[in-house]
């Protein structure tokens, strides 16, 4: 299996996950009112590290992405024994942004809708991402309603 595909798959799990305060405060220490243009480094790194993991096994994960792939059963089975097999170097999250979003709209969107967004779509990844089998398509993940602010205004978070 594609190291980078199996990366860039389980990167994108760590990303999207996202822990919610109903206290104004985002689970990282950041203002859920605060515009993501206006975070520091130090922020934007709070908020990577207080990510939480998907809730998708690393046997899921390989499943998903072997299903992606063919619908053989077989050729699957054997992809994920693979997949399974090889040490995972990406345990480690990483939201693939070191600094705040610059895009020219990134100042109408804030913490707490990217936290929305990101709490909506890791629910429907990980709903992909358990149910996915070997000899059937996975279902594509989409994108929330929830994303809609976001992805208008700021679409580099979600890219």
């Amino acid at each position: 299996m594609n190291n980078n595909y199996r990366a860039l798959v389980i990167g994108t799990v760590g990303l999207v996950a996202s822990a919610c305060g109903d206290d104004g405060d985002s689970g990282s220490g950041v203002d859920s009112s605060k515009k993501v243009s206006e975070l520091t480094k130090d922020e934007v790194t709070n908020i990577c590290k207080s990510l939480p993991a998907s809730s998708a096994s690393e046997t899921q994960f390989c499943t998903y992405v072997a299903a992606s792939q063919t619908t053989d059963a077989t050729q699957c089975k054997a992809l994920v024994d693979a997949c399974v097999a090889q040490p995972n170097e990406n345990d480690s999250q990483d939201c693939g942004m070191d600094d705040a979003p610059t895009g020219a709209n990134c100042s109408k969107v804030t913490v707490g809708e990217v936290e929305t967004c990101l709490k909506a779509y890791l629910a429907a990844q990980d709903k992909v991402l358990t149910s996915a089998s070997c000899g059937t398509k996975p279902a594509d993940i989409g994108e929330p309603s929830e994303c809609a602010t976001t992805r208008e205004n700021c679409p580099e978070i979600l890219d």
